[in-house]
């Protein structure tokens, strides 16, 4: 072997050597890693509670700021913010703590059903919102919605129902709560004396009125509100039917029905009905109805039943003739 050749080559493999190495050095380099953002807010607890309105909820919300690799970030702004129910948050603002989660207190506005809180890293679009449900607090007044002053004959049932509302402090309607109704005057019975208000605070009876013509009175009352009563009034009337007039009825044409016991204040309350056809009541005394006898579309004369009622309560038929307004005169052959 040529030691010396080799000792000539040498220089040359190292030159290639080192040629090589500053090539490999020489490539483009790798961008920087992007910088963490926040670019989530994640629900941990407090979201879909149940409170009284006016009250703080059990639970206070949190929530979590994750970066957009998924990774939670501390030192963090978030605002809360009422959106929906016009409640409040114990703190407008705070930081995420080292495991990025932030909190704060809520305290439902007064209005019952459902409330928002809406978090949100502050000076972006990334947000989250909290829902809650608020529920009515206890009964605190107790009024009439309808059924008083009404007109029925003496041992009869008056038309509507006896109906009352319970609200809260707020005058929210509050469910499922149970009121009393009883007869305070007159006799008679209401049916049922115990109902619960349904899903709009309202709570209702059917009243019988007794034998005692002239004011009967009855009450709705709730077992915690001491000394809140509310009061209905109905006037027991002898109703009776003791002539119609004139002796054939006319279609059409005015009728007089004479009697006792009919509702002179509220027309409507008066039920006539002729052949089962209902007649309209123009004028009314305690004892006497001017009814619009109905047109029966051409049919003969004929005896029907004149049927009259004071609200829900009937008076058994009466038969009486009915003719048409004008008669028609046919020839032999015509129709």
């Amino acid at each position: 072997m040529d030691l010396g050749a080799l000792g000539r080559r040498t220089p040359m493999v190292i030159a290639f050597g080192l040629s090589g190495w500053w090539a490999c050095g020489s490539g483009p380099e790798e961008p920087p890693p992007e910088p963490p953002r926040p670019a989530q807010v994640v629900k941990i607890s407090g979201d879909l509670q149940s409170g009284t309105v006016g009250q703080a909820l059990t639970d206070a919300i949190v929530g979590q700021v994750n970066d957009q690799f998924g990774q939670s970030m501390a030192g963090v702004t978030v605002d809360f913010t009422v959106t929906t129910g016009g409640g409040t948050v114990g703190s407008a603002s705070g930081s995420t703590d080292a495991n990025g989660q932030v909190s704060t207190g809520w305290t439902l506005g007064t209005t019952t059903g459902q409330q928002r809180v809406t978090a949100a890293v502050s000076g972006t679009t990334v947000r989250v919102s909290f829902s809650a449900t608020a529920e009515a607090d206890v009964p605190n007044d107790l009024a009439e919605v309808s059924g008083n002053n009404q007109v029925a004959p003496r041992n009869g049932s008056v038309q509507a129902p006896l109906v009352v509302r319970v609200v809260d402090q707020f005058g929210n309607v509050v469910p499922g709560v149970t009121v009393e109704f009883q007869v305070t005057g007159g006799g008679g019975m209401v049916t049922p004396a115990m109902a619960d208000t349904d899903a709009d605070g309202e709570s209702s009876t059917a009243w019988t009125l007794g034998d005692i013509v002239g004011q009967q009175t009855a009450e709705a009352t709730v077992a915690s509100l001491s000394g809140v009563a509310v009061p209905f009034q109905a006037q027991a009337v002898n109703f009776s039917v003791t002539s119609i007039s004139p002796d054939t009825l006319v279609e059409g044409q005015s009728a007089t029905i004479v009697g006792d016991g009919f509702d002179e204040t509220n027309l409507a309350n008066n039920i006539v009905t002729i052949d089962g056809v209902a007649a309209t009541v123009t004028a009314a005394t305690p004892t006497e109805l001017t009814v619009s006898v109905p047109p029966f579309d051409c049919l003969p004369t004929r005896v029907v039943g004149v049927a009259v009622g004071l609200g829900g309560f009937a008076l058994p038929s009466i038969d009486h003739p009915v003719r048409p307004a004008d008669f028609v005169t046919l020839a032999v052959g015509e129709m």
